[in-house]
């Protein structure tokens, strides 16, 4: 298959049948002619939208096409108006929302443990309720495909909205008995969901490639995670959907780009043109946000894509070309040091959604935080990935280790590797103690519950009633006041379980803890003095925190944490990269072996919270006179240039590191640091 476009838009045309006269205004070659310009290499085009209605001239649904539609040969004219330019056209349908269909066909729907229709808002606007491809609306769905695939020149199939849903309809109930597993168990149904969910894209992907071997699928589900790896092989390609200013925000795609990249596919980054969410009309996001977003994906080693959504007229928007065109020429620039890239890292953070109900749980979000601010480079993984390829594991706050990742893990430590773990991370599934005697601790019984009857250890309260603190005499403590610190989050209670466990620091008891009865002050008590249970510990090349810094990080930033967290890291590995510059700025390290040399992306935009809703990126603030220092192990370095520029950079090479300055960082930068032969 030819090498993913890089340049991509994903251009919505979700319309409904209240608007009229659609597609009046459309003219292929204005079309074709503004996306080249703009430096446009690939357009998603809609066959059906989530209205339910069809933009192609249909012989097997002519009443699904889009009754207000001036020419039913819409989408036909953008293929071929876009193929004359050189540009590849995947072809856009949804599959579980469809608000024709589900109003029609209710049979059709996900039906909620309630009974009710999943997602069912009859007196709201939208076109959101859930159908279940696991009953007969999936002989409508390759009807439909087959139809695309036969009578349209098809680059790609993009199929929206394929989502594991709690459904009990009759279908997935009986799939369900069929299995051996009860309907009336929530973890049975999505246990089921995800059996069904994953023969359906298999089920599709072959009926596709019956069609079209060489067109492109991809099954958006909004999200990339852990349980994507079981059907991988439906897909050409991967697409991380992640509108900073629509609900992801700005940590969603650095956490889901470090675990997507490590899954052996070809990868887009989503953004969109919006200033908010997706159908967001007449609008425009400004330019330092999208080049931020645009520039975050190539550091990432994916391609770029861009929604959009073309207007009921047909008509397409200069001014959004302008926009998008002053990133992507800038982006077709680039492309080189981009593409075929392999990410240098030293650390793999383990992926909560292995284990958590929800995407980007706040631990998560915690520790790629304190790595991204101090310019660590690291991937997010999984039990199934390969950890030979890090230095160090971190396993934030809440990883369950049973029996098969443990041995898994000895292996690791065995082999050289180092581990870094917090709160409950390392305790066996059922929580009583932990997997491992190489962590050096055993769990201590101890009553933690609260005057609210929940358990306080791990819980975030907003005056930080269960707060201890911290003292430390190790190299944790480096960098650091000579004072006790406020760890506002309760940890686990532990002791020495070996003769070799070493204490880095200690927990220091508070008075008492805040409750309604005894409490002192606005906040949380202060110290008392008295130590209490260890706090870090480390044995061989395993440090553990008892307390759930990531979290805690996430939650209320504070500046120590982060500090003893790297401090851990540097007593266990030496960092790959370092500089002088502020924690804002975030440093991605590629290799391109086939080239002999690394990409040093250097990105520096800072999102602020100028609006309730949102965060805004407006100004590109330029950094000078960067220095930076990467180690290169044994290699030998024999250029650092600004790419594209040309601009060649002194440096001074030793026998594993090499140091240079970067004159200026406005915005992006790219650094290449050539290497001799071998």
């Amino acid at each position: 298959m030819k090498q993913l476009p890089y340049r991509q838009i994903h251009l919505d045309f979700h319309t409904g049948d209240a608007i009229p006269s659609v597609g009046e205004g459309f003219s292929p070659d204005e079309f074709a002619g503004v996306l080249d310009d703009a430096g446009v290499d690939s357009i998603t085009c809609f066959a059906r939208c989530h209205h339910g209605w069809l933009y192609y001239d249909s012989c097997e649904f002519p009443e699904l096409i889009h009754p207000k539609l001036v020419d039913a040969d819409l989408l036909k004219k953008q293929i071929e108006a876009c193929h004359a330019k050189g540009i590849r056209v995947p072809i856009y349908t949804t599959i579980q929302w469809d608000g024709k269909m589900s109003y029609e066909h209710p049979e059709y729907c996900v039906i909620a443990p309630d009974g009710s229709l999943d997602n069912y808002a009859p007196q709201k606007p939208g076109f959101y309720t859930y159908l279940c491809v696991n009953t007969p609306y999936r002989e409508f769905l390759k009807a439909h495909l087959e139809e695309i695939l036969t009578t349209l020149p098809t680059d790609g199939i993009f199929m929206d909205i394929v989502q594991e849903r709690d459904c009990s309809c009759r279908y997935c109930k009986e799939g369900m008995y069929e299995l051996g597993l009860d309907p009336l168990k929530k973890v049975d149904r999505m246990k089921y969901a995800h059996i069904m969910i994953r023969e359906f894209k298999k089920e599709i992907a072959q009926f596709i490639r019956s069609f079209n071997p060489d067109c492109t699928i991809f099954f958006n589900g909004s999200h990339v995670g852990p349980g994507i790896r079981d059907s991988l092989d439906a897909y050409t390609h991967l697409e991380v959907e992640s509108l900073p200013s629509g609900g992801w925000g700005y940590t969603h795609f650095p956490l889901v780009s470090r675990f997507t990249r490590t899954l052996g596919k070809e990868f887009l980054g989503m953004t969109g043109k919006f200033h908010t969410y997706w159908g967001d009309f007449h609008s425009l996001k400004n330019q330092a946000a999208l080049e931020f977003e645009c520039f975050s994906m190539l550091a990432a080693g994916g391609g770029c894509s861009i929604g959009d959504q073309l207007l009921p007229s047909g008509k397409i928007d200069q001014a959004t070309y302008e926009l998008i065109g002053n990133v992507y020429r800038s982006v077709r620039e680039k492309e080189p040091w981009c593409r075929d890239v392999t990410p240098v890292v030293d650390i793999g953070v383990f992926n909560l959604e292995e284990w958590a109900d929800h995407e980007s749980p706040a631990p998560m979000i915690g520790i790629m935080r304190m790595l991204e601010e101090s310019a660590a480079q690291f991937d997010i993984i999984d039990s199934l990935s390969d950890f030979s390829r890090y230095k160090l594991l971190i396993m934030p706050d809440s990883v369950p280790v049973d029996e098969s990742l443990a041995g898994k893990i000895r292996e690791y430590l065995i082999a050289g590797g180092s581990l870094i773990a917090s709160f409950e991370s390392g305790l066996k599934p059922d929580g009583k103690d932990f997997a491992l005697e190489e962590f050096g601790i055993r769990k201590c019984a101890v009553d933690d519950t609260d005057w609210q009857g929940e358990r306080s250890a791990g819980k975030d309260y907003f005056t930080n009633d269960y707060c201890d603190f911290i003292r430390h005499e190790s190299p944790i403590h480096a960098g650091l006041p000579d004072t006790e610190l406020a760890m506002y989050i309760r940890g686990l209670t532990v002791e020495a379980s070996a003769a070799d466990t070493e204490l880095l620091g200690s927990v220091i008891k508070p008075w008492f803890y805040r409750t309604p009865e005894h409490y002192s002050s606005h906040q949380h008590t202060p110290s008392s003095g008295e130590v209490g249970a260890p706090a870090v510990t480390r044995r061989g090349n395993v440090i553990y925190f008892s307390h759930p810094i990531c979290t805690t990080y996430r939650k209320k930033g504070p500046r120590w944490v982060k500090t003893m967290l790297l401090n851990a890291v540097d007593m266990l590995i030496d960092r790959r990269v370092h500089h002088n510059g502020p924690s804002t700025l975030k440093v991605t390290l590629n290799s391109q072996e086939a080239k002999n040399r690394w990409v040093a992306h250097l990105i520096h935009y800072i999102p602020e919270r100028r609006a309730e809703q949102i965060e805004i990126i407006e100004d590109v603030i330029p950094l000078h006179q960067l220095g930076i220092s990467l180690q290169t192990g044994e290699r030998t370095v024999t250029g650092v240039v600004m790419v594209p520029e040309g601009r060649e950079l002194p440096f001074l090479s030793t026998e594993d590191k090499v140091e240079f300055t970067v004159p200026e960082v406005r915005g992006h930068s790219m650094i290449e640091i050539r290497f001799g032969e071998a």
